[in-house]
């Protein structure tokens, strides 16, 4: 560059480029250097008036910055170059454009902050900069990525357009000698001329984002015109008949221009057995899943959506949608949205919609379900509502049961022969017929429409009705069916004492076992005190068949005492004095593992337990449990050193807890004796105990809603699952 700032006397030929002209060195004659610097000049405004050719030549910006570029080069040398936008309100840049060394760190395109950048010092003074070498690394430490490089030097210029700091240009070398304060002024001059275009660059971005915007929104508004439509045709054809199967008549066709889907289906609920029957099925066919099948909901998405009330999305593989519901039947459907009915805040079923594509539904289509469903569970209760209706007004000749009509004010209109027959006098007694009974209350809840029907018992002399009213809104009338259940009654009632008779029968036998083992102990404690005495003051005269007699008398005796404590432990659970509630099962084991501390220093065994769940029961029980378990694993170990493993796992709606060891194992046959009272699966001379462990956990568990089993097998060490439930919300 040191070429640009001294020239010789040399005569310029006239056939120079104007690049060649500037880098031409010799002059010749008296007035040759004043030639050469005209010269240079000249060839300086033709690359200007080129620039200006450039700049308003193409459309094309990033065509135009390239353009620009190349003809910079012929008047200031770069190894980079830069071109900045900046936002003075947001204090942030983005270079718009690069060429020459690339810089990974400072990507075109990408928002960054202008605060202590070179960028920053030029908008903030309003003119430009040389800077080079390590007083370029002190000032601004943000410049090390290019630093790093060997871009040791630097011009900055501001663009400024109208008087407003729009950007900077930036120009970076490698070369020892750096840049000049002509190299300033070249830079700024540049500067002033593409500044024009990069505001109207600018400019056209944001009419260009605006115009994007604009078109997203017509689009959004588009198509949340069309889905509203389509909801509405589905609420028409919906409400247009009373006839169900009319309904459900071309509304898997419509649903699919709403959501996509492969299966659509909707399932009555049955909250008394657990199940959902489905009503209506289109597409996908999936086994035990089809129209007319019940099916149990535990353990699938509609057990999620009837606890919470609300729909729920659910998008996987086979095996992830298989790990978080346990029974929902997939066979290649991986997105689910299952969204329930309600109806005057009750849910009456439940609507889903599934696909084989993977994730393909959003937060959007599960509201647009939610809509859907709204509309769907009205009609569907109608709809029974009239199938019912229209059942049972085909045939009330015929019913064996009495069926008696009504107006409104409860004056008799019809009955069949049955009502005729059963209740002779019921023309004569009108309205005030036991049959008819709180009649008028009845309607007060029917007639407004608050209730589709009423069910009641009523009692006739000796006999027990069960009734269904309905009202006829075509009639305008009250029907009521009357079926006798008193035999239904009867049985109940005698179940019901029977149930009595068993639990006082039940508090009688624990009651019993509670005596008889304290009374028991006391001749027991006898028998063994006297045995020792006799041990003791006759020992010289006593030969040794007598003490071995004696030894037996006090192994027997120790041996009832403690049978005796275990049935006494074993009637105690359940018993109404113990406190339930909200239990750590974590603090229970620990509790256990501190009880039996002692016996796990002895045999230096090793008990790990992951953390456990809380759940409801009783805090004595729980800790009863896992020491028996655990006492268990303890008794019945293997040549190795013992270890024992706790954890707990999560299973429909219940928690699994596991017991594991590394023992001896249990021979299949044995897995469910067991857990019977005084049950063994090896002799009391090789293993001490009563077998009375496993089975006092048996009825713990029996206790707290859950079941208790081993998998295990001989020499392979054992495992013991027992499941609690998990507490309700």
């Amino acid at each position: 560059m040191q070429q640009r700032r001294e020239s010789d006397s040399q005569p310029v030929p006239d056939n120079l480029s104007p690049v060649d002209a500037l880098n031409e060195e010799t002059a010749q004659g008296p007035f040759g250097s004043l030639d050469v610097q005209g010269r240079r000049l000249a060839a300086e405004n033709a690359i200007y008036a080129e620039i200006g050719r450039i700049i308003s030549s193409s459309p094309d910006i990033q065509e135009v910055y390239q353009g620009f570029a190349e003809e910079v080069r012929k008047l200031i040398p770069f190894d980079r170059l830069v071109i900045n936008s900046v936002d003075v309100e947001t204090e942030t840049m983005a270079t718009l454009y690069q060429a020459g060394v690339d810089v990974p760190e400072w990507v075109p395109g990408k928002q960054r902050p202008m605060s202590d950048s070179t960028t920053a010092w030029v908008v903030r003074k309003g003119r430009g900069l040389i800077l080079g070498g390590d007083e370029l690394r002190r000032r601004f430490p943000t410049q090390a990525p290019s630093l790093d490089r060997g871009l040791k030097w630097l011009v900055a210029v501001p663009l400024i357009s109208k008087s407003e700091i729009i950007g900077s240009l930036h120009f970076r070398s490698r070369s020892a000698e750096g840049y000049c304060k002509n190299d300033l002024a070249t830079a700024e001059r540049v500067a002033s001329q593409i500044a024009g275009t990069v505001a109207n660059a600018r400019l056209y971005a944001k009419q260009v984002e605006t115009q994007k915007a604009l078109e997203i929104s017509v689009a959004e508004a588009k198509r949340l015109a069309q889905e509203n439509a389509l909801v509405a045709d589905i609420g028409r054809m919906i409400s247009s008949s009373l006839n169900i199967n009319e309904v459900y008549k071309g509304f898997a066709e419509e649903m699919r221009k709403l959501v996509p889907l492969d299966r659509i289906s909707i399932g009555i609920l049955n909250r008394k057995d657990q199940t959902l029957t489905n009503a209506y099925v289109f597409g996908f066919e999936l086994p035990g899943r089809g129209k007319g099948d019940a099916f149990p909901y535990k353990g699938s998405p509609v057990a999620e959506a009837l606890r919470n009330r609300s729909s729920v999305l659910a998008q996987g593989t086979e095996q992830e949608l298989r790990a978080r519901y346990p029974t929902v039947a997939t066979s290649g459907l991986r997105s689910i949205i299952t969204t329930p009915l309600i109806h005057k805040n009750e849910i009456v079923g439940f609507l889903n919609i599934r696909s084989v594509r993977l994730n393909a539904y959003t937060r959007r289509d599960v509201d647009l379900l939610a809509q859907v469903a709204a509309q769907i569970a009205p009609a569907l209760v109608n709809s029974q509502m009239y199938a019912e209706q229209s059942r049972l007004a085909s045939f009330p000749m015929q019913n064996p049961n009495p069926i008696i009509e009504t107006d409104l004010n409860g004056e008799i209109t019809y009955c069949n022969q049955e009502a005729e027959s059963q209740f002779p006098d019921l023309r004569d007694l009108g309205p005030e017929h036991p049959i008819l009974a709180g009649l008028s209350g009845a309607m007060s809840e029917l007639w407004p429409g608050e209730r589709e029907f009423l069910s009641r018992e009523i009692q006739v002399a000796d006999k027990t009705y069960q009734q269904r009213i309905l009202y006829l809104p075509q009639t305008k009338q009250i029907r009521i069916y009357s079926s006798d259940v008193t035999p239904k009654t009867d049985a109940k009632q005698l179940l019901d004492q029977q149930a009595e008779l068993v639990s006082r029968a039940t508090s009688e036998l624990q009651e019993l076992v509670h005596i008889a083992s304290h009374d028991l102990q006391e001749p027991l404690g006898a028998i063994a005190g006297f045995a020792q005495l006799l041990s003791e003051r006759y020992h010289d005269k006593l030969d040794e068949s007598a003490h071995e007699y004696i030894g037996y008398i006090l192994d027997g005796t120790s041996r009832m005492q403690v049978l005796l404590n275990g049935l006494l432990d074993y009637s105690r659970i359940g018993s109404d004095e113990e406190k339930t509630g909200l239990t750590d099962c974590s603090t229970a084991a620990k509790q256990a593992i501190a009880n039996l501390q002692s016996r796990l220093d002895d045999g230096e065994a090793l008990v790990t337990c992951d953390s456990l769940p809380k759940v409801s029961g009783s805090q004595t029980q729980l800790v009863q449990l896992f020491q028996n378990l655990i006492d268990n694993s303890l008794k019945f170990h293997s040549d190795e050193r013992t270890r024992i493993h706790v954890s707990c796992t999560a299973d429909g709606d219940s928690w699994k807890i596991s017991v594991t060891d590394n023992g001896i194992g249990i021979a299949p046959q044995h897995h469910e004796r067991i857990f019977g009272m005084f049950k063994r699966a090896h002799g009391r001379d090789n293993y001490p105990g009563l077998g009375m462990g496993l089975a006092i956990c048996q009825k713990i568990v029996a206790r707290q809603g859950g079941r208790i089993w081993v998998e295990s097998e001989l020499g392979k060490g054992a495992t013991f699952n027992f499941t609690l439930p998990i507490p309700s919300a």
